[in-house]
């Protein structure tokens, strides 16, 4: 269940920093995410971060910093199974993105970190329903 869980949250990090971007470059001549740098994408995302919890500008450049980190290797795992005709493999996300939460836990208050896991379920919550059948997570 836990695997299933961080597999599902590691997805939805994905997806969230990938529709951002999206959201971001409609209407404003900016290229669409897939194509944007790593840069531009943990800008993005930490710019909505700092909004959402109200991050001090300690935590906003240690955010930068992760987002940025992450977004990196999102890139070239990207660009590598793209070479390959294949997918980024998910254990990989996976493990970056259990980093990922570890050190943003770090960064984060307790009560901005709650927020942050309450707007993720919000947003799970969001994409299940969208799925076709009714969506949700899956269980085994």
């Amino acid at each position: 269940m836990n695997g299933q869980k961080t597999g599902v949250i590691a997805i939805m990090l994905i997806g969230s920093l990938l529709l951002a971007g999206q959201a971001s470059a409609q209407g404003n001549g900016q290229r669409p995410a897939r194509e944007r740098n790593p840069e531009d994408m943990a800008k993005n995302q930490t710019q909505r971060l700092k909004e959402q919890l109200n991050l001090s500008a300690d935590q906003e450049k240690s955010v930068y910093d992760l987002n940025l980190s992450f977004a990196k290797r999102m890139a070239d795992a990207r660009e590598a199974a793209a070479a390959s005709g294949g997918r980024p493999p998910m254990d990989s996300m996976r493990s970056w993105n259990q980093a990922r939460e570890a050190s943003m836990k770090k960064i984060l208050t307790p009560e901005q970190f709650e927020k942050l896991q309450a707007e993720r379920e919000k947003m799970r919550q969001q994409m299940g329903d969208r799925r076709p059948g009714g969506g949700g997570i899956r269980k085994k």
